[in-house]
C-alpha cells in the first residue's frame, strides 16, 4: 500500500528508527535482521514513489534537491555507476567484491551533515569525518599553549603534557547497507540518497549512545565516563562518573556544577557558553519539565527555565534518572571510511534475491578532551519548581511602587 500521506511516512520512520535503536542496543541479531529489513522496504518504498511522482523533471535539479536528492560530483557519479553495474551483474558477489573504486570522501561529508542536522546532540558537539586522517590532535588544558621568552626543555615538556592523540582508528562499525533490485532502476541519484539514509541512521544511532555512555571497550568514551587520571579502568572500560544528586533546579545548585565545568584541568578558569543539558526523555517530562517551568503573569507557561543558559536536549542514550551538563565543543567524535574504504556483499543477514545485503567498513572514535568537561548528575529526586506567593498589604504595595 502506498505510503503518501506526509505525518503517515514521519510516524513510519519514527517508528522504523526506535525499533533499530532498541535491536541495536539490545545487541539482538534476530530483531537487527527485522529492524533492518523493515527499515529498508520503508525507505525504498517512499523513495520509488518519490522517485516516480518526480516524472518527467527528474533532470531537474531543483526538483530533485527539494526531495533530497544531492547533485552528485563526478566522483560520486563514477562510484554509484560503477556499483549499479556490479550489482546487476549475473556475477554479481565477485563483481562486488572486485569493484576498483573506493566511496568517496563527500559521500561521507554528506551524512554527517544529515545526521547533525536530525540530532541535536550530534549537532553541538565536535563531530568529524574521520575518514582523512587517523589521529586527532588536541589541547588537554584548554588553554592556548602561547609562551613568552626563550623555551628550555622545562617549558618545552610542559607544552607537550598538554598535548593529547586520540587514536581515530581504534573503533570499528559495519553499516549493513540492503539494496532492493529495482532500486538500482533509478539511477545514481536516487541510490545515493538511499545509500545516505540507510548510513545516517546506523551513524546516528550507533555514536549517540556511545557518545553519552560508551565504556571505552571497542566503543567511544562516553561523555558520563569518569577520565580522570584516578580513574579505575578495568579491561579497557571507564567506570561512571560520580554523580552529583541534585533535587531542584536552582541558581545554588546549578552553580555548584557549573563551577566544575568552568574549572581547566590545571585549576585555572574558563569560560561557559552553549552548554548542553543531556536527559533521558521520560525524565524531561515528568522531571526536568515541571522542574523548568514557571507561569508568567499573563497565566502563560514558559518551559526550560534555567538559571544559566543551557539547551536541553532528549536522549534515549542517557539512563533514567541521570543527566549530564557540560561543553559540547570539548567532546570530539570522528567517524569515516578510510581512504581504501569499499562497499563488500555481505552474507551475514540472509534475505530474498531482489534484496541484497553489503556491508560498509567504518572506524571512529570518541571521547571529551578532559575531565570537568561534562558532569554527570543523579535527578531521581528531582522536585517541581515551587513558585514564590508573597501577600502583601496596600501599604506595603504601594511603598514598593
Amino acid at each position: 500500500m502506498a505510503i503518501r500521506n506526509a505525518d503517515k511516512i514521519k510516524a513510519r520512520r519514527t517508528e522504523c528508527s526506535a525499533a533499530l535503536a532498541a535491536a541495536m542496543r539490545a545487541q539482538d541479531e534476530q530483531a537487527l535482521d527485522a529492524a533492518l529489513t523493515d527499515y529498508s522496504d520503508f525507505l525504498s518504498e517512499t523513495l520509488r514513489e518519490e522517485a516516480e511522482a518526480a516524472g518527467g523533471q527528474a533532470m531537474d535539479t531543483v526538483v530533485l534537491a527539494s526531495r533530497g536528492v544531492r547533485q552528485l560530483t563526478q566522483q560520486e557519479t563514477a562510484f554509484y555507476t560503477k556499483f549499479i553495474e556490479a550489482a546487476k551483474s549475473p556475477d554479481y558477489k565477485n563483481s562486488i567484491q572486485n569493484l576498483d573504486v573506493a566511496i568517496p570522501a563527500t559521500i561521507i561529508d554528506s551524512v554527517l551533515e544529515d545526521v547533525r542536522k536530525a540530532h541535536p546532540l550530534l549537532e553541538k558537539i565536535n563531530f568529524i569525518n574521520a575518514g582523512l586522517f587517523t589521529k586527532y590532535t588536541y589541547n588537554k588544558s584548554g588553554k592556548p599553549t602561547i609562551v613568552w621568552g626563550a623555551i628550555n626543555s622545562a617549558i618545552t615538556n610542559e607544552l607537550s603534557a598538554d598535548i593529547g592523540v586520540i587514536d581515530m582508528t581504534l573503533c570499528k562499525l559495519s553499516a549493513f547497507i540492503y539494496v532492493p533490485m529495482d532500486m538500482l532502476d533509478y539511477g545514481p541519484q536516487w541510490v545515493d540518497r538511499f545509500v545516505r539514509e540507510l548510513l545516517a541512521e546506523y551513524i546516528a544511532i550507533g555514536s549517540e549512545s556511545a557518545i553519552v555512555s560508551g565504556d571505552g571497550k571497542e566503543t567511544f568514551i562516553g561523555m558520563t565516563k569518569d577520565i580522570s587520571s584516578s580513574a579505575s579502568v578495568q579491561g579497557g572500560k571507564y567506570p561512571d562518573k560520580t554523580p552529583v544528586a541534585i533535587t531542584e533546579i536552582t541558581p545554588a545548585s546549578i552553580g555548584g556544577v557549573l563551577a566544575t565545568i568552568a574549572k581547566n584541568i590545571d585549576g585555572t578558569a574558563r569560560p561557559l557558553s552553549d552548554l548542553i543539558f543531556v536527559v533521558n526523555p521520560f525524565d524531561y517530562f515528568n522531571k526536568v519539565m515541571p522542574a523548568t517551568t514557571v507561569r508568567a503573569a499573563d497565566g502563560t507557561y514558559r518551559n526550560d527555565v534555567l538559571p544559566y543558559p543551557m539547551t536541553i536536549i532528549q536522549s534515549e542514550a542517557i539512563e533514567a534518572g541521570k543527566a549530564v551538563i557540560g561543553l559540547p565543543k570539548r567532546y570530539v567524535a570522528g567517524v569515516g571510511i578510510n581512504k581504501d574504504g569499499k562497499i563488500e556483499y555481505s552474507d551475514e543477514y540472509k534475505f530474498l534475491e531482489d534484496q541484497r545485503t553489503y556491508k560498509v567498513k567504518m572506524h571512529g572514535n570518541g571521547r571529551a578532551l578532559d575531565e570537568n568537561a561534562f558532569v554527570l548528575l543523579d535527578i531521581s529526586g528531582l522536585v517541581p519548581s515551587a513558585l514564590e506567593v508573597k501577600v502583601v498589604n496596600a501599604e506595603e504595595f504601594k511603598a514598593g511602587e
